[in-house]
Formats: structure tokens, C-alpha cells, sequence
């Protein structure tokens, strides 16, 4: 009996550490090797490097999809101003006869005090008398010019700021968007200079009004959208102008020629508008 009872334990024993020795083998086998390790990784990077430039265009075309919503409520705004005031859009901040600064220059320190708008121009007088109510609408969120942002100041330049709020030493504030208020025929005088006001009254559908601001890397303002510009019509919708060669941006050799200073850059400008944005031909 007790010889049978050895022998019963003795086999018991024997399988309890077949099946440890088992289960320790099976362990052993679950883990990985460095190889495995380093394929595994290799593979994560190579799915990483797929799928990483198309996060990119997603968040890019989010960013675009913002754009075009905010340049829609710049329409809208630029639409009310016009039944204010005998459809016509707001004065830009240039006069026709001498030379000035971009026309995404919304306040010049500088300017002339004009009865209703004071020192604002263009988009600026929109968002200053409120016809729209949310500031941020002024830039696009691709926009990267650090210096240039909504209640940024950078002394002498800055972003965008209500009249009680301009920082001391501010001359001038930009916005993300050109406006145009270059077209031909529609000058307004007001005090002692002749400005340019937009004619509401244009064909709405082939009429471009507001885009992203010209590409011009000498004053740190390149293509925000990569490939091309914004472009809303008074008609109210919106396209996407394609300029992957940098034909807007090198007009003329670019730079100072192209969109700000005096006469020459503002008739280039509306060659943009018209010829680019636009579907006259050119002559």
C-alpha cells in the first residue's frame, strides 16, 4: 500500500514538472527577439512615413476649409457695407494718384482721418464698424507670418487690434487677405485725396473681391496655402487658383514691383485680379 502510494506521487510529481517545463518553454518562446523587435519597428516607420503626408493635406485642407469660411464672412460683411452705402465697398488704403502700402494693410498710423473710417482701410473699416463680429475671420489659419497675427504688436507693424485697443508705437496693422478696391472707374473722393472703392455693382460672378495675400517672400509673406490662393467672388463662392510656379509671386521680378508700393504695384495687382483670379484675357 504504501509502496503503491510512493509510485502514485512519484508520477504525480513527474507530470506537474513536465507540464512547468512546458509552460516555462511556452514563455520563453512568447517573447521577442531583437530581430523580431527591430522589423517591428521597421515596419511602424515605414507606416508612419505613408500616412504622415496625408495627415498633412488633411490638416491642410482643414485649414483651407476654415479659410474659405472666413473669407465667406468677409463677403457677407462686404455685401451689408455695400447696401449701406450705395453698393459700394470700402475705401482702400491708397490713393490712385500716389504710392502707399498693400492693400492687407487695414490701418495706417499715417493715413488720412477720413470722416467715417478714421485711419482704417478696406477689410479694416468692415471689422472696425462691426459688420462682422469675430476679428480672427482677418487671417487665415495657414497664415505663418509670426509678426502679423490677431492683437499681435510688433512696433512698428502688427496684427490686427480695435481702435481703443492699438498699442503705443503702432503704425500699421495687417491681415492674411487682399482686398480689392482697385477697380477701374470706381474712385470716391473723399478729403483731400481721390481713393479706390470697390464697385459692388461688377459682374458677381467673375469678380474676384477677397483672396490669401499675394506671395512675396521679401516681406515674409509666402503662399500660406502651399500651392495657390483663396479666392472669393461677389457672387459669394469661393475658388482654389493653383500657382505651383509662382507666376503671382515673380510678376515683374516680385518683390517690391509686384503688390505694395505706388501706382506700378497696384496696376499688377489688378492684373492678378483680373487675369489670374478673374477670366479676362489679357491683351
Amino acid at each position: 500500500m504504501h509502496v503503491e502510494s510512493f509510485i502514485i506521487s512519484a508520477n504525480n510529481l513527474r507530470s506537474k514538472m513536465k507540464t512547468t517545463n512546458h509552460s516555462t518553454r511556452i514563455l520563453k518562446r512568447s517573447g521577442f527577439t531583437l530581430i523580431e523587435l527591430l522589423v517591428v519597428i521597421a515596419i511602424i516607420a515605414i507606416l508612419a512615413s505613408m500616412l504622415l503626408p496625408a495627415m498633412s493635406k488633411a490638416k491642410e485642407m482643414g485649414k483651407r476649409a476654415r479659410c474659405i469660411s472666413n473669407q465667406h464672412q468677409l463677403g457677407i460683411a462686404l455685401h451689408i457695407f455695400g447696401g449701406d452705402h450705395e453698393e459700394k465697398g470700402p475705401p482702400g488704403n491708397v490713393n490712385i494718384s500716389g504710392p502707399g502700402t498693400g492693400i492687407y494693410a487695414v490701418w495706417l498710423s499715417t493715413a488720412e482721418d477720413l470722416p467715417e473710417y478714421g485711419k482704417f482701410r478696406g477689410l479694416g473699416i468692415l471689422a472696425q464698424l462691426r459688420y462682422f463680429d469675430a476679428p480672427q475671420a482677418l487671417y487665415c489659419p495657414s497664415w505663418k507670418h509670426q509678426e502679423v497675427q490677431l492683437g499681435k504688436s510688433d512696433p512698428p507693424g502688427g496684427g490686427w487690434f480695435y481702435e481703443s485697443e492699438i498699442p503705443q508705437g503702432q503704425r500699421w496693422m495687417q491681415v492674411s487677405y487682399h482686398y480689392r478696391s482697385s477697380l477701374a472707374g470706381s474712385g470716391s473722393r473723399l478729403g483731400s485725396e481721390t481713393y479706390r472703392v470697390a464697385n459692388l455693382a461688377s459682374d458677381p460672378a467673375t469678380t474676384a473681391m477677397i483672396a490669401d495675400a499675394f506671395s512675396d517672400p521679401t516681406r515674409g509673406v509666402d503662399l500660406h496655402h502651399k500651392t495657390g490662393y483663396t479666392v472669393l467672388y461677389l457672387v459669394g463662392h469661393t475658388d482654389f487658383y493653383k500657382d505651383p510656379n509662382f507666376e503671382i509671386r515673380d510678376l515683374e521680378g516680385g518683390g517690391q514691383f509686384a503688390y505694395h508700393a505706388g501706382v506700378r504695384g497696384y496696376q499688377l495687382q489688378e492684373s492678378v485680379w483680373k487675369y489670374h483670379f478673374g477670366d479676362e484675357i489679357r491683351p
